[in-house]
């Protein structure tokens, strides 16, 4: 390979260690965000950022279900 050749090729990216939270340290700009974000108890449904999640999860498997049922297989499904 040439010098010029040598120079195209892109550096592969970093590899980030996601073993656990102690091995990945929060940056200052994590911190922050985390300290400011709205907080409640998810078990009362007073978490916002957890009924989110549910809200999104809930979408994404419908479009999912849907799109099963609108198949071949699913027109015999007896679904509505």
């Amino acid at each position: 390979m040439s010098s010029e050749d040598a120079s195209k090729v892109e550096e592969a990216p970093r590899a980030v260690d996601m073993r656990s939270d102690t091995v990945t340290k929060p940056t200052d700009e994590m911190r922050a965000a985390m300290a400011a974000a709205p907080v409640g108890d998810d078990v009362y449904g007073d978490d916002p950022t957890v009924n989110r999640l549910q809200e999104l999860a809930a979408e994404v498997r419908a479009t999912y279900l849907a799109w099963n049922v609108a198949s071949w297989p699913g027109r015999g499904s007896g679904l509505p």
